[in-house]
């Protein structure tokens, strides 16, 4: 029995109980139907039920935005679109192939370092020719000329380093965006699935805590969080334009700001998710009982067979609902890859440079390299934790009325 047939035949093994004590207790026959035949029927009927469900769902928006910012899919599940991984997972037949997720991400990261390779040759010739200019020079010794010599190398290393903090910048934000486009997207979907396996209550308040995020949760850290990320860096170049550390302290407090501000916000979000994730469980799962139970009390002679109905379409709203939930995590997850690995693919670049040139470049240059490099934590922290803002979210979602179903 393959993976399709096990977990279908759980749904009829779970969803039939209701049904056969309504029989046994209205005196109703069982069926003499062979019981292979009978779970046959019923299989069959469930399978064309979560096919229904699949179908009527538009995966479209997901596939493109999964098109446009992602990883290949294919390449990591099998089935190549996002309608394919949904029922793949809906029937418990997804297989991710773990080589090819490591490979894929090593694909992307040796992509990231040779797009970087140029940062790192650029910063090792500067680095370069700042030591031949200092002992060609002066050999060594401090004079107005070589001054001026390693000036004009530092100048060229700010250039580089700029360049790449303001890459590291546009990446950063361009991630959180592309996130944040997906969430709007999955947002309605979710809801309506959330609706659909009798989560009306949960889906009224999961759709308010996904705008939050998308709103107001990523637009702070995209204009407060970024923009300090940015300070950091700007502020660790102007520090090591002489030999003099006059603004340190200043570089440092715009990094701490920045790491608090990452931390508060995700606290921040998590609590409210857990509090909002605690309350509609216990609704929820109260709301549905109610209403099964109001069915199967007071509706005459056919309220047994009806509740048992109601538990097979909600049980197969429920599998796709939590099919669509983790789809759209690994989604959220490929989509995040891209930027994530480009940013350590510059930060790799910087501490490359920076330990490639601290036996030969200027002081200054190196503790720039360095300072900068640290910067580029913060701006993965940042788009690391909105990815793990929404899988929590979405984690809630996949959660929602397990209890009930249980």
């Amino acid at each position: 029995m393959n993976g399709r047939h096990m977990c279908i035949a759980l749904l009829v093994l779970i969803s039939s109980v209701p049904g056969v004590v309504a029989a046994v207790g209205t005196g109703e026959g069982v069926e003499s139907k062979p019981e292979d035949e009978q779970a046959a029927a019923i299989i069959g009927e469930l399978q064309e039920e979560i096919d229904r469900l699949v179908d009527e769902s538009d995966f479209s928006q997901w596939q493109a935005a999964l098109d446009r910012d992602g990883l290949e899919l294919a390449e990591i599940c099998d089935g190549s679109t996002v309608k394919d991984l949904v029922q793949a997972l809906a029937y418990g037949e997804a297989n991710v192939d773990i080589e090819a997720v490591f490979g894929a991400f090593g694909g992307s990261l040796r992509d990231a370092l040779l797009e970087n390779m140029g940062i790192v040759l650029a910063l090792l010739g500067v680095g370069l020719l700042s030591g031949l200019a200092d002992v060609l020079i002066s050999g060594g010794k401090d004079s107005p000329l070589s001054e001026v010599a390693g000036f004009l190398c530092l100048s060229a290393a700010i250039g580089v380093v700029v360049f790449a903090l303001s890459r590291m910048t546009s990446i950063a934000r361009n991630g959180i965006v592309g996130m944040v486009d997906f969430i709007e997207l999955a947002n309605p979907t979710l809801a309506a699935m959330l609706t659909a396996s009798g989560s009306a209550m949960a889906s009224g308040a999961i759709s308010p805590l996904m705008a939050f995020l998308a709103s107001a949760v990523a637009k702070l850290i995209e204009t407060i969080v970024l923009p300090l990320a940015l300070t950091s860096g700007v502020l660790s170049v102007m520090n090591n334009l002489s030999s003099k550390s006059q603004i340190g302290e200043l570089q440092r407090l715009s990094a701490d700001a920045c790491k608090w501000s990452v931390g508060l916000v995700f606290t921040l979000y998590v609590g409210v998710a857990a509090i909002t994730g605690l309350a509609i469980s216990s609704t929820n799962g109260l709301s549905l009982r109610t209403a099964k139970f109001a069915v199967e009390r007071f509706v005459p002679i056919i309220g047994g067979a009806a509740s048992g109905t109601i538990d097979t379409v909600l049980f197969c709203a429920h599998t796709v609902k939590n099919a669509a939930g983790v789809a759209s995590i690994i989604i959220t997850i490929a989509c995040a890859a891209a930027p994530l690995l480009k940013l350590l693919g510059v930060a790799i670049a910087l501490k490359v440079s920076s330990a490639l040139c601290e036996p030969i470049a200027d002081r200054r240059i190196v503790l720039m390299l360095r300072e900068v490099g640290d910067t580029s934590k913060y701006l993965i922290a940042a788009v690391f934790g909105v990815l793990l803002m929404f899988v929590i979210t979405a984690g809630i979602i996949v959660g929602t009325g397990n209890i009930y179903m249980a």
